[in-house]
């Protein structure tokens, strides 16, 4: 029995297959495979999650409370991203790091 790939799935269940691809699955479906009817039901549950999740709007007081946490605690966390990343972004070219570019 042939078994479809992950991506396969993801595309079954958004339907951007052809439909002779999905014809084929659909019949595999049927024989009953339970790995994957599970891989299935798995990204059906995530398409509708993702799409529930388009809709979600969050109240007034939790955007302003947010937009307040960020503003207190951007500046900081700013800094030592950008004092990371140029660490990182040297160590990774296997080259000697530059000296911080970021002053505290």
């Amino acid at each position: 029995m042939k078994h479809f790939t992950t991506e396969e799935w993801v595309d079954f269940v958004n339907h951007v297959i052809s439909s002779s691809q999905q014809e084929a699955m659909q019949k595999h479906l049927a024989t009953g495979c339970k790995r994957c009817k599970e891989t299935v039901s798995l990204w059906q549950r995530v398409s509708k999650t993702a799409g529930m999740e388009a809709s979600y709007q969050p109240s007034a007081e939790t955007v302003r409370l947010a937009k307040a946490t960020f503003a207190i605690t951007g500046m900081a966390s700013r800094k030592r991203n950008l004092r990371a990343l140029s660490r990182f972004s040297s160590t990774a070219s296997c080259s000697q790091p530059s000296p911080d570019p970021v002053q505290s």
